[in-house]
Parts: structure tokens; sequence; C-alpha cells
């Protein structure tokens, strides 16, 4: 697409009563307060449909993490307190199992190896 370059000369500047602005120095800054207010509009601020959708799709999150979700844990909890007394629970070991997968990758990399390395001795030929 072409870039349209805005050309704001043609613009009669007005008052709050419509009428038209005499002194240079008014007209100027009620021409940069339009031209800072258009580009706040058209740049930086959303469209009503995108605010509305937006504030809708954070009160339905909202809704989900702390209503229901908040709820389902506490009844986890209560559950998990009644048929699990506290000296019987599994404890994660989570450090113990990040440490297993670097081991298992080198072991699994030397294995690899082994069946894809030419186990002929590689000769050298010498030339005088």
């Amino acid at each position: 697409m072409p870039l349209q370059t805005p050309d704001f000369s043609d613009l009669d500047v007005r008052d709050a009563q419509n009428r038209s602005i005499e002194s240079p120095s008014a007209a100027q800054e009620l021409a940069d307060l339009f031209r800072e207010n258009l580009v706040n509009l058209v740049v930086f601020a959303g469209t009503h449909a995108t605010r509305e959708t937006a504030d809708w799709l954070n009160s339905i999150s909202g809704l989900i993490n702390k209503s229901i979700l908040l709820r389902l844990s506490l009844i986890f909890e209560l559950f998990q307190d009644v048929f699990l007394p506290p000296s019987r629970r599994f404890v994660h070991n989570v450090h113990n199992l990040w440490t297993t997968f670097p081991v298992g990758i080198f072991a699994g990399c030397l294995l690899l190896s082994n069946f894809s390395l030419s186990r002929s001795p590689r000769k050298v030929n010498l030339r005088c």
C-alpha cells in the first residue's frame, strides 16, 4: 500500500464557539492539539470492540481462576487430607529427576556412537 502523507494545511482552526481563530499562535496551538489527539486515537487507543473483548476475557479468566479453580483446589486438598494421611504422601524429587536426563542422554549417545562408528582401522597413505 502506498503511504499517505498527512496534509493538514487546509484545516480551518476554530474555537469552542465555532469562530475562526485569527491569532497565529492560537491557531498553531489548536492545530497541534488536533494532531496530537488524532495520533492518540489512531495509533495508541484500541478500538471499542477490542477493549470490550479484552475486558470480557479478563472477567471470564478471573471467574475461572478465582472461583472455579480455587474451589477445586480446596476440595482436592480436603479429599487428600481425608484419604491420604500426612505421613504417607508421595514426595516428588524433581531435582533428582533432572539429574537423570543428562546421564541418560550421555549414555544413549555413547551407545549410538559405539554402533555407528566403523571398526576398521584407518589407513593413512603416505606419499614421498
